[in-house]
């Protein structure tokens, strides 16, 4: 495994921000949902297009914490743009379980 420098770990702008709207990508190639996630003031609403429906309804998604890069560029996925990265793992199956945080942090808490 390479090493990076604490520099490049702050690189990469990782925020907590809350589920506030989510939508099925009817022109997703692989089933996937269309999120907007709140980061709070500063940062504001941001979308992004996640492979998570086997594990998780629309319903449980919303108003859920997550954990996601608002920092990489955006990018456009099945006619959706991509603003940020919601962070996930796979579990024993690759199903992806997203990372989630405990308490109540302030929207758009930055991850060190």
């Amino acid at each position: 495994m390479d090493t990076i420098n604490y520099e490049q770990f702050v690189a990469v702008d990782m925020r907590v921000g809350k589920i506030v709207k989510v939508e099925y990508n009817e022109k997703a190639k692989k089933p996937a949902y269309k999120l907007w996630v709140d980061f709070g003031g500063e940062i504001g609403v941001k979308q992004s297009s996640a492979q998570v429906t086997e594990l998780y309804s629309s319903q449980a998604l919303q108003g859920r914490l997550v954990v996601a890069v608002v920092n990489f560029p955006p990018k456009t996925v099945a006619g959706f743009k991509s603003e940020i990265l919601v962070l996930g793992v796979p579990n024993e199956e690759g199903k992806v379980l997203l990372l989630s945080v405990d308490d109540n942090p302030p929207l758009g808490s930055r991850v060190f």
